[in-house]
Parts: structure tokens; C-alpha cells; sequence
């Protein structure tokens, strides 16, 4: 992108945009008839100004013609003297650019109604030399990772370590049951409750996780006639469930109710022995 400032002392540059032709900017015009040379043969005289080959094609004419053909071609300009004279200048001052388009500022040669000469960078209409600069855009940033929503799987201990935390919370509350038949009542109670809420988180959760197939047969366990289906659901939770805490506690659970029903089988001969020890009447 370019941008203009105006040259003042004392004073904060001020940027503005200068809106011309990149091919207007880079043109080189001839001193002699105004035309662009800038794709033409030419030669520049030390002072930079362009002659075209045609405008020398025809002053080395007019010289060839003789003495007073190159003088009435200066139009009087260069006197008599044309033939030893330097080329550019007689030619510049026979053109008809002398005096009808010139840079207000640096006196070059400029197009007829040319926004900016190609010299100084002055600006005919704002009547102020501006200087360009080329400011590079900044490249568009690196868009981020992007994030999403956090699921109960996504920090925590590793699955491992939490299959055996829970394995031993639920396994060890379990095992109480063997002190007597009144705890076991009770730690066969709190299994039940954590196995409830178990069974409940990894239905939720198999929804979040995009698994609403299997969300669906965990739920289908109220229901009577289809009760079976659920076996599918607790299946894929123990060994598939992408949601390492619902596994966790799905295995954690499972290993307590082994655990319970091994001790009322040892410890109480079953539930109807556990009945009679508890002095409950036995169907």
C-alpha cells in the first residue's frame, strides 16, 4: 500500500494516499515531443532528461539538410550555431513541450494534465512535493488450536489410576460387609446408590461424547419388555466408553457388587442365610 506525507519543519508528517497509475509513476517522457519512452529506444542527457530515437532521427535530418534547415527547425532557438551545438538542447528547445507543461517545482517536462511529475513528486493539484513509502501489511495471524468444551475425560488421573481407586474405594466398602450382618445391609446399601449414580454419569456422558446410540440403549433399562438391551450399554461402558471416569466407576462398581456377593455367600450362606441372621422371616 503506498502512502504520502507532506515535508514540513517543526511539524508531525502527515500520511495521505497518492492515487495515480503505477504506469503514469514509472513513465519517462521525451524532453523533445512528450511521448513515453519507457519501452522505446532514447538517450539521457546529463541533466535526466529522455530524447526518443525518432526526435534524433530527425534533428541528425534537419543537420544533414544544412546549417539553415537545423536553425529554422530551433526555431531560433539555437541560432546559427545548431549544427555544433548540443543535440539535446536544440531539440528540447525546438519542441513544442518548452513552455506548455512543466513541473511547477523541478521545471521537468510533464504530461498535460498529469496528477504528479515522475521527477520530484510534486502534486499538481495539492501544489505540494509528496514522498512515497512502501508500508508492508502485516500477515494475518496463526489461528489457534481450536477449543472444545471440556468433558469430565479430559483431566484427572489417567484411566489406570482411576480403575484402581475406584476398584479399591467400592471393592474395600464391600468387604466391610464381612464384619457382621447389620454393615453388610449397609455397605450393600451404599453399592447400590454408587452404582445407581455410576450408571446414570456414563449414560450422560455417552451422549456428550457423541454416542447417542448407546446413550439410548442405557436408558432403554426402565423399560420392561426391552430391559435386556441395556446388557449392550453396560458392555461397551466397562470396555469402550471414551469417557475414562465413567469407565472407571463402571468398573469400580462392578467389582463391589462381586465383592459383596462373594462375602453374603461365604460369610452369610447366601441371602437366605443372611435373612434368618438378621431374624427376618424367610419366604
Amino acid at each position: 500500500m503506498l502512502t504520502a506525507r507532506r515535508d514540513r519543519p517543526g511539524c508531525r508528517e502527515r500520511n495521505s494516499e497518492v492515487q495515480t497509475m503505477a504506469g503514469e509513476a514509472a513513465s519517462k517522457l521525451c524532453a523533445a515531443c512528450g511521448k513515453d519512452v519507457s519501452s522505446l529506444p532514447r538517450t539521457k542527457d546529463s541533466q535526466g532528461r529522455y530524447i526518443c530515437a525518432t526526435c534524433q532521427e530527425q534533428f541528425k535530418a534537419r543537420q544533414a539538410a544544412g546549417p539553415g534547415a537545423a536553425g529554422a527547425g530551433a526555431g531560433g532557438g539555437a541560432g546559427g550555431g545548431a549544427g555544433g551545438g548540443n543535440m539535446l538542447d536544440q531539440l528540447i528547445s525546438a519542441s513544442p513541450m518548452v513552455g506548455a507543461h512543466k513541473c511547477p517545482n523541478c521545471g521537468d517536462p510533464i504530461r498535460a494534465g498529469a496528477v504528479m511529475c515522475v521527477r520530484c513528486g510534486f502534486d499538481t493539484r495539492a501544489g505540494r512535493t509528496l514522498r512515497t513509502r512502501v508500508v508492508a501489511e502485516k500477515p494475518p495471524k496463526a489461528a489457534g488450536p481450536m477449543r472444545m468444551p471440556r468433558r469430565s475425560g479430559e483431566f484427572g488421573p489417567s484411566l489406570g489410576a482411576l480403575m484402581l481407586i475406584s476398584i479399591g474405594v467400592f471393592g474395600g466398602i464391600s468387604a466391610l460387609g464381612a464384619i457382621g450382618p447389620g454393615v453388610f445391609l449397609g455397605t450393600a446399601f451404599i453399592g447400590w446408590i454408587a452404582s445407581l449414580a455410576a450408571y446414570v454419569f456414563a449414560v450422560v456422558m455417552a451422549f456428550k461424547t457423541g454416542n447417542g446410540k448407546m446413550g439410548i440403549y442405557g436408558l432403554l433399562v426402565v423399560v420392561p419388555i426391552v430391559q435386556l438391551i441395556s446388557l449392550v450399554f453396560i458392555f461397551w461402558s466397562l470396555f469402550a466408553h471414551p469417557d475414562k471416569w465413567s469407565r472407571a466407576l463402571m468398573v469400580g462398581t462392578l467389582v463391589g457388587g462381586l465383592v459383596s456377593s462373594v462375602i453374603l455367600i461365604t460369610s452369610y450362606g447366601g441371602s437366605e442365610g443372611l435373612m434368618q441372621m438378621l431374624g427376618m422371616p424367610v419366604p
